[in-house]
């Protein structure tokens, strides 16, 4: 399907739209503690598990995707039930929860946000005839792999093939440094990014892996800083993001700044501060979007927190919105049904994410 792509800068709106052709998105949240269950309205029950990263430092990603997914869960007409675990994006944590949701729960329709466990999940699932649902980063390696995940994200160079021909063409940049996390997601963008970068006729000037550690970013930010690179693109986790961007802009750094959509959240922005200015991130948004749809989707986050909706919650609410339709087709020990269902409605379902 057809959707946007949008560069924004940080707490100053939209910069430019970039048309990409790309995957799932819609909108939703509603909360709900590790391992507690929603009531439903419905007198129909189906149970699935759904293990994400909820404490550390992707957990500003992790939980809105959750609320977006719960949120849907207590609208659904098939009452969805999920029993939300933390997985803190480790594989061991993950594969425990799977055998949890298999044993506790006989699921065989399980959701998995982070792709740094599915590797490990995927081929456990389908040794007991299951399917994994995800709600975050993928890249086309791990669906080789594992024929039972069906994935409701981006890919890992559907940003880079639109954002590259930008910082070409309109910015004129023709240096760039690359910053990127040192999990599995991290690794494919990077990659997929100075592949697209060198193809486009820019230099990469440099390209570290770094995730969590200061003392390393300060180090990789000097070393940068001396070959003066037009732009840097600096993809952390959400927790450490802001105090990155604020070292770098103490260290001397006066270039571009990009960073991917995470950029926006209320932590990154209170830990950069006035570093923020000027700094542009990446954010999804969705051609065939319903205002009416999105409109009523926005109240009921609002209500249930008080805040915006975001990205991540929107994935999270489509995921399970999917489902739930699924169902009018399939019994929810149906694995092999639900994921031929779902993979047909990401071709011809309306989303609900916010209209550009």
């Amino acid at each position: 399907m057809r959707t946007k792509y949008s560069l924004l800068k940080a707490g100053s709106g939209l910069i430019v739209s970039i048309l990409l052709l790309m995957g799932l998105i819609s909108g939703g949240s509603m909360l709900s503690g590790p391992g507690r269950e929603i009531a439903q309205s419905s007198a129909e029950i189906n149970r699935f598990g759904f293990s994400i990263v909820l404490t550390g430092g992707w957990a500003p990603w992790g939980i809105p995707n959750k609320n977006g997914a719960v949120l849907a869960a207590k609208l659904s007409k098939h009452g969805i039930v999920l029993d939300v675990q933390d997985d803190r994006c480790e594989a061991s944590a993950a594969l425990t929860n799977l055998q949890k949701f298999t044993s506790n729960l006989g699921s065989k329709v399980n959701i998995f946000s982070c792709m740094d466990v599915l590797d490990a999940v995927a081929p456990l699932a389908k040794r007991m005839d299951g399917i994994i649902l995800s709600a975050g980063g993928y890249t086309r390696a791990i669906h080789q792999r594992n024929s039972n995940v069906s994935n409701f994200y981006a890919l890992e160079d559907n940003e880079v093939q639109y954002l590259i021909p930008y910082w070409r063409d309109i910015e004129k940049f023709k240096s760039v440094a690359i910053v990127r996390g040192d999990w599995a997601y991290g690794e494919a963008f990077g990659v997929a990014m100075e592949n697209a970068v060198v193809s486009a006729g820019m230099r990469v000037t440099s390209h570290d892996a770094v995730s969590g550690d200061l003392t390393a970013l300060r180090s990789v930010f000097v070393r940068m800083i001396a070959n003066a690179p037009d732009v840097v693109f600096i993809n952390q986790a959400p927790a450490i993001l802001g105090v990155a961007i604020k070292q770098l802009r103490s260290l001397g750094y006066h270039g571009a700044i990009y960073s991917g959509f995470y950029a926006e959240l209320k932590e990154v922005l209170e830990n950069a501060g006035s570093s923020m200015e000027g700094v542009r991130y990446s954010y999804y948004s969705d051609d065939n979007g319903d205002p009416v749809q999105y409109a009523e989707f926005r109240k009921q986050f609002q209500e249930q927190f008080g805040e915006e909706p975001n990205h991540d919650a929107a994935i999270g609410f489509d995921l399970v919105k999917r489902l739930d339709i699924a169902l009018d087709h399939c019994r929810a020990d149906q694995a092999e049904c639900i994921q031929r269902e779902m993979r047909s409605l990401a071709l011809s379902l309306i989303h609900i994410s916010e209209p550009t």
